[in-house]
Formats: C-alpha cells, sequence, structure tokens
C-alpha cells in the first residue's frame, strides 16, 4: 500500500480536530517540503532513526540501479586554515 493510501485509510478514523491539525501540518509541509537537521534533531530518536533508515534504504536503490554514480577515486579532504 503506498503512503497516499495509507494516508487516505488512517485518515478516516481521525476526529475533526485531528484532521485539522494534520491538514495544518500538509500545509506547512507543502511550503517547506525538506526538513532541516535541527528539524531532525528535534524528533524523537526513533522517528529520527526511522526516517533516516527509510532515507538509507532509498539511496541504496539508487545506487545500486546507477553504478556510474558510485565514485572509484576520491580526493583527498580539503585542508582548512
Amino acid at each position: 500500500m503506498s503512503a497516499i493510501e495509507l494516508i487516505a485509510e488512517r485518515s478516516r478514523r481521525l476526529t475533526e480536530v485531528q484532521a485539522e491539525t494534520i491538514l495544518a501540518c500538509m500545509d506547512a509541509l507543502a511550503e517547506n517540503p525538506a526538513p532541516t537537521a535541527r528539524d531532525l534533531m528535534n524528533l524523537p530518536p526513533a522517528i529520527r532513526r526511522k526516517i533516516l533508515a527509510q532515507q538509507a534504504g532509498r539511496a541504496e536503490k539508487i545506487y545500486r540501479g546507477n553504478p556510474d554514480l558510485i565514485a572509484e577515486e576520491h580526493e583527498p579532504p580539503l585542508e582548512h586554515e
């Protein structure tokens, strides 16, 4: 089941106040879709780990499907003054 289907299914069980809260959150996400590092750090650790694990899984699929994205050689780190 897709995320959109899950949202639709679970939203049927919400009270009107809960639904309004969720809609406000969705509006906020639409205005600023990418959470900042600070946003992530403010989440509970379990949720933060779940998000990072999902993103790592997506990245793995991308890199496994596109081996040209993987650098064979790397440059030394930049020196700081």
